[in-house]
């Protein structure tokens, strides 16, 4: 997976997919979604208001739009994050584990995430790459492949307006190593006893 820090315009990503956090009871009005809703047709606005969508935690809604101008995308994934005063850094990888498990199952192979969390950016930006790295992980490594299964995700954006750029890549890279440690530890975790034997732990 490749990943991409950008510090400016979240919609000018060239992605097929934003993906965005969504604070409990928050308004399409409000200075982070006003553009958004303005792109989806006002799509974000309606949502809310019929209480399809209200922002609680964990909680998503797949907008479809026409992508225009230098906009990309035609997909944005809401995706609830509860009280913003219960939001922190430590939280954003369920956020990007949960966009990126919701759109892979829809073939979707790039998407850039706001993650619209206060604090240290490279902190905000390495637990969102390792969110998305341990999304990939699968227990049924043994079992027959499936026809037509997920693609996974290849190309993966970090929108954080106004920090610094080359912090927040270099974060990307410091989360994509630590998920695939992750992944790396689960796996051992989870093979049978006649395959992990000593020799082959030594070996890996």
């Amino acid at each position: 997976m490749k990943s991409l820090a950008i510090t400016d315009k979240f919609t000018d990503a060239n992605v097929e997919a934003l993906a965005v956090a969504v604070f409990k009871n928050e308004k399409a009005s409000s200075d982070a979604l006003k553009d958004l809703d303005a792109l989806t047709g006002g799509l974000i606005a309606s949502v809310i208001k019929t209480e399809e969508f209200k922002g609680n935690e964990g909680e998503t809604a797949l907008l479809r739009f026409a992508a225009s101008g230098k906009n990309k995308a035609s997909r944005l994934l809401l995706i609830g994050v509860g009280d913003k005063e219960d939001y922190h850094a430590a939280e954003v990888s369920n956020v990007s584990g949960t966009a990126s498990r919701f759109l892979q199952k829809r073939n979707i192979t790039n998407f850039a995430l706001m993650p619209r969390c206060e604090g240290d950016a490279a902190e905000v930006a390495r637990t969102a790459a390792q969110g998305v790295v341990v999304s990939h992980f699968e227990l049924d490594k043994y079992k027959s492949k499936r026809e037509n299964e997920p693609k996974r995700i290849e190309n993966f954006v970090v929108c954080i307006e106004g920090a610094n750029k080359s912090d927040v890549q270099n974060a990307l890279e410091e989360g994509q190593a630590i998920g695939d440690s992750m992944n790396f530890a689960r796996d051992l975790a989870n093979e049978p006893p006649n395959i992990l034997h000593p020799t082959e732990m030594a070996k890996r």
